[in-house]
């Protein structure tokens, strides 16, 4: 995979390894049963960015503003504990993510019987 050049396609030098080593688990785990579409899909994803991050670089030095250091204060806004929080992750640990609450207040008992029942007739309970 790592001799598979796909720049020309890309507009930035990489290859086929380093291309699916930077893909989410799921992602990776659809290729490999075959799901070329999504393949095509995630190239596609991957192209736009690469063409927009290869105009938008000139651009922004320019104005004295390095494309890398905004990677990294993208990275650094993420662990802000305010965005974790939003996201679920920060309190997540305490049982307090507004996600999992919202989720909560829509399940009812009816529904968790309804949801239950099958499965205590398959363990014959």
């Amino acid at each position: 995979m790592q001799q598979i050049d796909l720049t020309p396609i890309l507009y930035n030098s990489i290859n086929l390894y380093e291309f699916i080593d930077a893909l989410s688990m799921q992602v990776r785990f659809k290729l490999h049963k075959g799901d070329s579409e999504l393949f095509k899909s995630e190239l596609i994803k991957k192209r736009q960015f690469n063409i927009a991050f290869s105009k938008a670089k000139p651009i922004l030095a320019k104005q004295n503003i390095d494309i890398e250091h905004l990677y990294e204060i993208a990275k650094g806004d993420i662990l802000r504990p305010s965005i974790q929080s939003w996201l679920g992750i920060n309190t997540m640990m305490h049982m307090q993510s507004p996600v999992l609450e919202k989720l909560e207040k829509q399940v009812t008992k009816a529904k968790l019987k309804h949801f239950i029942k099958p499965i205590n007739r398959s363990l014959n309970f």
